[in-house]
């Protein structure tokens, strides 16, 4: 019975798998059209490229001259002395922005003479050769006084933004 049992149900079995499979019929051939969309870039990021340059090591005190007195055969010196010299903080600017100096001086013998701040403008379109420059100028005070040897006279802070 057994035998009988598993047969009809292998039978069965077979007769429930038989399922008729369609198929679409095939394409050899066919185009598609395809798209890209086009976005402009934007210039977001600032890139900072300067130059420094100093001259400020031009400023010069001189002593009174002396005088001979041929009565005492001696040197007299002559009441006073004199400062001279200039000097500039230049900024060069190859940046993709504009770039503002301003210039801070410590010292009890110079000073800025004019505007302490200067602006750079950006480098955008311009020649690597011209590219915009600003300049701080740097003077003796009108009552700096006398020194008796080479010594620090000032600091001078430049700040960039």
């Amino acid at each position: 019975m057994k035998k009988f049992v598993s047969l009809a149900l292998a039978l069965l079995m077979v007769l429930a798998l038989g399922v008729t499979v369609f198929a679409a019929p095939s394409v050899t051939n066919g185009t598609q059209d395809v798209t890209a969309t086009y976005e402009e870039g934007t210039d977001e990021t600032v890139v900072y490229s300067v130059v420094l340059e100093w001259s400020v090591s031009e400023f010069k005190y001189t002593k009174g001259n002396k005088t001979w007195d041929a009565s005492s055969r001696d040197y007299k010196s002559v009441a006073g002395g004199t400062w001279s010299g200039t000097g500039f903080a230049k900024l060069t600017n190859s940046s993709n922005a504009a770039v503002t100096m301003t210039a801070a001086v410590e010292s009890d013998y110079i000073e800025v003479d004019g505007e302490a701040s200067a602006t750079a403008a950006t480098a955008v379109g311009t020649a690597a050769t011209t590219a915009p420059t600003a300049t701080v100028n740097f003077k003796v005070k009108d009552a700096a006084p006398a020194i008796s040897a080479t010594t620090k006279i000032a600091t001078i802070r430049v700040t960039l933004a």
